[in-house]
This record gives structure tokens, sequence and C-alpha cells, in this order.
């Protein structure tokens, strides 16, 4: 009669605990579907430069105000947007390899890839 008692308090001490699991458990995993569309179209006009090390923040100066940079204004949807001088001051002929950097504020290049191809990285 003893050992059938602690059986039966076992079980239903087992039972209270992978019930309380189960339903713990039920809670995480919940799943729930839904449905969304949205349909890309090529880009056009022409794109504003943008500050590369912030590109929420416009390049400045842009347009006529900046003679020698001016945004090239190509539309479509693969475009070359800014193209920057890029000067290096004088520096003396050496025979061996050499590296100079630009005393340019902040050469770059900007493309824009508005195809919606997905072939921009490549």
């Amino acid at each position: 009669m003893k050992v059938s008692k602690i059986v039966a308090i076992g079980v239903v001490s087992f039972s209270t605990l992978v019930g309380a699991a189960n339903t713990s458990f039920a809670a995480v995993t919940s799943k729930a579907n839904s449905k969304a569309a949205i349909n890309f179209t090529e880009g056009s006009g022409p794109v504003t430069p943008v500050d590369p090390t912030d590109p929420s923040t416009p390049l400045e100066p842009i347009g006529p105000t900046d003679p020698t940079d001016p945004p090239t204004g190509e539309t479509g949807p693969l475009t070359l947007d800014f193209v920057s001088s890029v000067q290096f001051g004088s520096k003396e002929v050496s025979p061996s390899d050499q590296v100079y950097s630009s005393t340019s504020k902040k050469p770059f290049i900007q493309v824009s890839d508005r195809r919606g191809t997905g072939e921009g990285g490549k």
C-alpha cells in the first residue's frame, strides 16, 4: 500500500509538471500567417548625391553653386549620380612605390541602381 501511494503521488506530480511545461511551451511557439504584396517599378529622375559618411544627409554644396563638382543629373534606373574632383597636391617624384592621400574633403563616386533586378552587387 505504501509503494502504490508513493507511485500515485509521483505520477500526479510528474503530470502536473509536464502539463505546466506544455502550457508555457505552447505560448512561446504560437504561429500566425498573413499575406503581403508589393510591386516595385524602376526608378526614374535624377538622384540627389548624399554624404557618403551619412547617407541621410544631402551632399553640400550641390548644383550650380559648386561648378567643380555638380551632380551629373543623369536619369533612369541605373545612374552615375556624382563624381567628385580629387586633389592630391604636389608630390616629389620617387623611384619607389608611394601612397598618396587625397587632400579633397570627401572624394567619392555615387552610383544608383534602381532597376529592381537584384543585380546591383554583381
